[in-house]
């Protein structure tokens, strides 16, 4: 679901890391005599295991200020032994082992209304949002989800001439392409190409009980209670449609015939994902379609991911 762990925004280095944990141990006083976690880790985290969790997670944002997840999966250990994106482009994996990957059709517009300060920027219409605020509101929320410093994604003529809802859809996009969506491409492109069997997808459906976002798709974590089967239980029948039911249906259809010989339920053969034919399968409602390359020619201006 949603991608894969490529994205060079879901890890981080080793000094990364301890770079972070030393800003942290500095704010809760574990930090004395310039002490380090290179230099005695042993005292500084023995310090650290003093102080309560609700201390440290206040000190984590403060140490690492304006970002969602202040810290990341580390790699170079028993967990993960090398960078993921490394691991994806060396071939060091099974690829003997099938592979089944997807996103939602809007992935990244789940972070602009989970924890916006600024919800008027969520709007249909955006008469009522002045262009500074709106990219201002943008860019943070852009920076917030990804690491290091984010480039300004507009030139000094886009943002003075395009259209404020044509902003606000070019950073739903970036944070789309650069998490989920190139992340995606990347790691089924370079199974595929050493042999691997990948299939792909695209989920679009959106339940009739909740009112979208008249200018967005599906986003992050909403296929989530649909591969769970949770409109098929009978205590979730008061929060979906039979829509949503035989969409639930559907998609865990699709999931378990997976370990098999994936098909589309009722219609045809699922093609498998190739570099050359980068085919995915559009969940969206009732109705299964094959598409190709799905916003794969966005994926180079994601970098990081490949």
């Amino acid at each position: 679901m949603s991608g894969t762990i490529n994205a060079p925004d879901f890890t981080e280095s080793p000094h990364e890391s301890v770079a972070k944990g030393d800003a942290l141990a500095a704010i809760v006083g574990c930090h004395p005599d310039n002490k380090t976690l290179v230099s005695h880790p042993d005292e500084i985290i023995a310090c650290l295991r003093t102080r309560s969790a609700d201390e440290l997670v206040a000190a984590a944002f403060r140490a690492v200020p304006g970002k969602e997840l202040p810290f990341l999966p580390t790699y170079h250990n028993a967990f993960l032994p090398e960078e993921p994106s490394v691991t994806i482009r060396s071939g060091s994996f099974d690829t003997g082992v099938e592979l089944l990957t997807g996103v939602t059709s809007d992935e990244g517009v789940t972070f602009f209304y989970v924890l916006q300060p600024k919800p008027e920027i969520l709007a249909e219409h955006l008469d009522h949002v002045d262009r500074e605020t709106l990219i201002s509101a943008l860019h943070k929320t852009v920076s917030s989800w990804t690491k290091g410093v984010t480039p300004p994604l507009l030139k000094d003529d886009e943002a003075e001439n395009t259209s404020k809802a044509a902003i606000r859809r070019k950073y739903v996009d970036y944070l789309s392409d650069r998490l989920f969506v190139c992340p995606m491409h990347s790691a089924a492109a370079a199974h595929a190409s050493r042999g691997g069997t990948v299939y792909t997808y695209v989920f679009d459906h959106w339940t009739t009980k909740r009112a979208p976002l008249s200018w967005a798709g599906v986003g992050h974590g909403i296929d989530v209670p649909y591969i769970f089967g949770l409109p098929l239980l009978d205590r979730g029948r008061a929060h979906f449609s039979d829509e949503d039911v035989a969409a639930s249906g559907k998609y865990l259809t699709m999931i378990s015939t997976f370990a098999g010989m994936p098909v589309q339920p009722g219609v045809s053969a699922w093609p498998k994902y190739t570099a050359s034919s980068p085919m995915s399968m559009l969940l969206k409602n009732d109705n299964y379609t094959n598409i190709v390359g799905f916003r794969s020619d966005h994926c180079d201006s994601s970098s990081g991911h490949s």
